[in-house]
């Protein structure tokens, strides 16, 4: 690894317009912030009159843009209209999924010694995704 070289060829392209986040392994060539893209997460149906899952993402992005810009007052209201629609995010998993949607199933683990999914030496075995939004 060479630090130095890396930190030249980071100033040459931020000399050339390019910004980068390696947090996210993403560039960009224009002023638009950094927006991740979420996923969806489990199945569902979008409710009548939403738009579907097109209008879905769309709001998701456009969230995403708001919370960049360091505008939290639309990423609160796009997010409130999202829970209207019947969406919940998760923003640490990058995911969203509908309310109404069908539980996942638990991770499945490697095998150890014959006992799938039991949490390991001196684990529970768990169960459940947690809390979280």
């Amino acid at each position: 690894r060479d630090f130095a070289e890396s930190d030249a060829l980071l100033q040459r392209l931020l000399d050339s317009g390019v910004r980068v986040t390696d947090d996210h392994r993403l560039w960009r060539s224009d002023d638009r912030p950094f927006v991740v893209p979420y996923r969806q997460e489990g199945g569902g149906i979008p409710r009548l009159g939403t738009g579907g899952t097109t209008r879905i993402e769309a709001l998701v992005l456009e969230r995403g843009a708001a919370k960049a810009s360091k505008d939290y007052r639309r990423a609160d209201a796009l997010e409130a209209e999202l829970s209207r629609m019947g969406v919940g995010l998760d923003d640490r998993r990058r995911t969203w999924r509908y309310y109404d949607a069908a539980p996942l199933p638990p991770p499945r683990y490697a095998r150890h010694g014959g006992q799938e999914g039991a949490g390991g030496a001196g684990g529970g075995g768990g169960g459940g995704r947690g809390g979280g939004r």
